[in-house]
C-alpha cells in the first residue's frame, strides 16, 4: 500500500532528486580537488541515505495529496489502482498515515545526516498544495509550487549526500531549476486532463486550452536547454545532451498528443530534467 502511494511519482521526485544528489556531488566534490575514485565512494556510501530520504519525503506529500476526497475522486478516473480509489486504506486511516508520514519525514534528516530543513520546507508545501488546494485553484500558484517542490527534493537530496551547507553557485542553481519546472512541469497535466476537469481543477492546459499549453512548455524547453548549459559554462556535450533530449521532449509534445502518448513523453521530459542535473559534470 505505501508503495502504491508513491509509484507514479518515483519517477519525478525519487529518481530525479537522487540522480541531482549524485550529479551535483560527484562535481562539487571534483571541485574541491578529491579524486575521482574517492568521490564515488563517498556518494556511493550516501546514496541509501539519499534514497531512503527522498521516499520518506515523497510518501509524506503523496498519502496527503490522495487521502482528499477530490482527490480520491480524480483517481477513480486517471488512476483507479492507488490506494484510495482501490479501497486498500480508509480514509481516517489515511488522515492518520499522513500525520505519521510527515512527523517520520522531520525525523528522518537527523538519522540520515541531512535533508532536515528541506523537509519542513516541503510540509509547508504539501500544506499550501493539498490543505489550501494552491495546487487545484490557481494555474499560477501550482506551477510555482510544483517548481518549489521539485528543488525543494533536489536541495533536500544534495544536503544527504554531501552533508554541507549550501553555498551561492549551488543556491543560484537550485533557484534556475525552480524556474525551469514553474514554465514547463504542465507537461504532466496534459495526460491528466479527464481527471482535472471533473473535479474542477484548474490546469494549465484546461485553462488556455490543449494546443497553447504545449507550445507553451516547447518555448520554455527550448530556451532552458540552452541557457541552462550557458549557466555552467559547459563544453559542447553540455548543449548536445540537454537540446537533444529537448528536442525530443517537443517533438513529441507537438506530434503525440493522446493519453498514452502523452505519458511517455512525461517520463522523457523528466529524463531531460535529469540531462540538465548533469550540466555540472561538464562545467569548463
Amino acid at each position: 500500500t505505501l508503495w502504491l502511494f508513491t509509484y507514479s511519482d518515483l519517477k519525478t521526485m525519487v529518481i530525479p532528486s537522487t540522480a541531482f544528489a549524485l550529479f551535483n556531488g560527484y562535481a562539487k566534490f571534483s571541485s574541491d580537488s578529491i579524486t575521482s575514485g574517492m568521490a564515488c565512494f563517498m556518494l556511493a556510501r550516501r546514496t541509501p541515505f539519499v534514497l531512503i530520504w527522498a521516499w520518506v519525503n515523497c510518501l509524506a506529500f503523496n498519502v496527503n495529496n490522495q487521502r482528499r476526497a477530490w482527490s480520491i475522486e480524480e483517481d477513480r478516473i486517471n488512476k483507479p489502482w492507488r490506494p484510495m480509489p482501490a479501497h486498500r486504506l480508509s480514509e481516517p486511516g489515511a488522515k492518520i498515515l499522513g500525520v505519521t508520514a510527515y512527523s517520520t519525514a522531520l525525523l528522518v534528516g537527523s538519522v540520515v545526516g541531512g535533508g532536515t530543513i528541506q523537509s519542513a520546507f516541503l510540509l509547508i508545501l504539501g500544506y499550501l498544495y493539498n490543505d489550501l488546494r494552491g495546487g487545484d485553484k490557481n494555474v499560477f500558484a501550482r506551477n510555482v509550487l510544483n517548481g518549489f517542490g521539485f528543488t525543494s527534493f533536489a536541495s533536500g537530496a544534495l544536503d544527504v549526500a554531501m552533508q554541507f551547507r549550501t553555498d551561492l553557485e549551488t543556491l543560484s542553481w537550485l533557484l534556475l531549476i525552480a524556474l525551469v519546472v514553474s514554465t514547463t512541469i504542465h507537461t504532466q497535466d496534459l495526460y491528466d486532463q479527464a481527471g482535472d476537469s471533473a473535479i474542477g481543477r484548474r490546469t494549465l492546459p484546461l485553462v488556455i486550452g490543449d494546443s497553447i499549453s504545449r507550445w507553451m512548455a516547447t518555448f520554455f524547453i527550448t530556451i532552458w536547454s540552452w541557457m541552462c548549459p550557458f549557466f555552467w559554462r559547459t563544453t559542447a556535450v553540455g548543449y548536445l545532451l540537454t537540446t537533444l533530449l529537448g528536442t525530443v521532449v517537443c517533438l513529441r509534445l507537438l506530434v503525440k498528443r493522446s493519453v498514452r502518448e502523452d505519458k511517455n513523453t512525461f517520463i522523457l521530459y523528466n529524463g531531460w530534467l535529469v540531462s540538465l542535473y548533469l550540466l555540472p559534470l561538464f562545467a569548463s
